[in-house]
């Protein structure tokens, strides 16, 4: 009896699940919650001791690498809005709001610290310092607008695919602050970078049914920017009394970007599932900020949007349909 009754459940379970596509629900919304880690930057020195030389060099104290080790894992939420024309077109929306990475690390000394500017003595608080607290910080914003055309359509058949054309738009903007104290004087070097970027993407999906209740899906996309970028650069020496350097530099140019995803979905009823899910993009031709780093101090004005960035996280959420 307690088999029969299982068997029942599940029946009907299934059969609600499988009625998505068969009925008059036109809408779908999704709500993730993701945790997720931001890696990849140019390896640069950014503070050196010179009590000890290594091939003909000061030690290096620090450099990007070791700010990023640090960032670890952040939150991400992301809603989605799909609209269900019919059984061969959809459109969709989505939105992502990444929680800033942070590093932080403060390197001390005995007088012995220096930015490794070519020339050290350009500067005063900035050689022969005592502390150098050093914060790099990066925050993301992604939204999406997507055409789906499903070739077959979804969650009916074993197999399922899709291909999708779309726009997609990117703010990143990082900060990276150099803080040199130099018995009581202490002074600030400062980036900031700022990348908008606005392009159009295409993509595809496979979809696989083993069964009325599990779903398979497997997207990859691939998008081209027109970025926006800029930087702003400020060096102030003597106690922040005296200005090295402040400008700002904008430039156009071409970005990129290639992303992969994988979910497993459980529909529970014919208008809920619940789903998990790995995420994995590069993003390439930004501006970050100890890329615009100047080891000359020269009154050139420059910006590098040479950089790129790696992302990569789970994510797990529900689909409501109506």
């Amino acid at each position: 009896m307690k088999k029969l009754l299982f068997g029942a459940l599940l029946l009907v379970n299934c059969l609600q699940a499988n009625d998505y596509w068969c009925l008059n629900k036109y809408v779908s919304i999704r709500a993730d919650y993701g945790y997720m880690r931001r890696q990849e930057v140019r390896d640069l020195r950014l503070v050196e001791d010179t009590s000890e030389i290594v091939k003909d060099k000061p030690k290096k104290r620090l450099d990007t690498d070791d700010l990023v080790d640090r960032f670890g894992w952040q939150s991400a939420i992301r809603g989605g809005l799909t609209y269900h024309a019919d059984s061969c077109t959809s459109w969709e929306a989505l939105y992502t709001y990444y929680f800033p990475w942070e590093g932080k690390v403060e390197k001390t000394a005995d007088g012995t610290l220096q930015f490794p500017f070519v020339d050290p003595l350009i500067s005063f608080d900035f050689r022969d310092a005592d502390i150098a607290d050093v914060k790099y910080k990066s925050w993301l914003q992604n939204g999406e607008f997507n055409y789906w055309g499903h070739l077959t359509p979804q969650r009916v058949d074993y197999f399922s695919f899709s291909w999708n054309a779309g726009l997609r738009i990117l703010f990143l903007k990082e900060t990276l602050d150099l803080l040199f104290t130099k018995q009581e004087d202490s002074s600030l070097y400062s980036i900031e970078a700022r990348n908008a970027l606005y392009g159009p993407q295409l993509g595809a999906k496979l979809e696989i049914n083993p069964s009325c209740c599990w779903t398979w899906t497997f997207i990859i996309k691939g998008a081209g920017f027109l970025n926006d970028a800029k930087n702003e650069v400020e060096i102030n020496d003597f106690n922040n009394e005296i200005e090295l350097r402040d400008y700002e530099k904008k430039r156009w140019t071409d970005s990129w970007l290639l992303e992969g995803y994988g979910q497993l979905a459980y529909h529970l009823s014919s208008w809920l599932s619940l789903h998990f899910a790995y995420q994995g993009f590069i993003l390439t031709g930004v501006a970050l900020a100890p890329n615009q780093r100047d080891i000359r101090a020269t009154e050139k004005r420059r910006i590098n949007t040479k950089g790129q960035i790696v992302i990569d996280g789970l994510y797990g959420g529900l689909t409501l349909s109506f």
